[in-house]
């Protein structure tokens, strides 16, 4: 474990040498890296989780990743059609929540809309700042109960569950 120096969260020394080379061995392969202001690992913390990893997997393991910054765009597709379908399905939750927001401040204009909440003023049916106000912020509100209720869910239950 390295002395001295200033910690970082969770008691991680701050590496803030510019010129600093980290070199490293885990599982037989030798590493080395230039760090700049990062909050990292020691070498004693790397090599205890290293201790029971196979030299063999760590092999096979930069050997799939060097393959696959190789592979085109329609190599990739075909090898992760599934993950890619995956990540546009929840896309679209992320498309439709923006969609969401900027069609409800459509409505105001709305002639049907303004007929059932509107407030006559000068002669005009008008949708009033509080009811819009209150309508953008309800939204808002609807997020963050979200987030919490989703947070909790995938702690609980794990990502995969809480997305299905």
């Amino acid at each position: 474990m390295r002395s001295g120096g200033p910690l970082g969260p969770w008691g991680c020394p701050l590496r803030s040498d510019p010129a600093n080379i980290h070199k490293v061995t885990i599982g037989g392969a030798n590493f080395a890296k230039k760090e700049n202001n990062v909050i990292g690992l020691t070498d004693a913390q790397l090599r205890a989780v290293a201790e029971d990893v196979d030299p063999e997997l760590i092999r096979i393991g930069h050997e799939v990743v060097s393959r696959q910054k190789q592979e085109t765009f329609a190599q990739a597709w075909r090898n992760h059609w599934g993950a890619g379908m995956w990540s546009s399905f929840l896309s679209c939750a992320l498309f439709m929540e923006g969609y969401d927001t900027g069609l409800i401040s459509t409505f105001y204009g709305m002639p049907q809309f303004q007929a059932k909440f509107g407030k006559p003023h000068n002669g005009k049916l008008v949708i009033p700042a509080s009811y819009q106000g209150a309508l953008l912020n309800l939204g808002k509100v609807g997020q963050l109960i979200g987030l919490i209720i989703t947070g909790t869910c995938q702690e609980r239950y794990g990502s995969k569950k809480t997305y299905i």
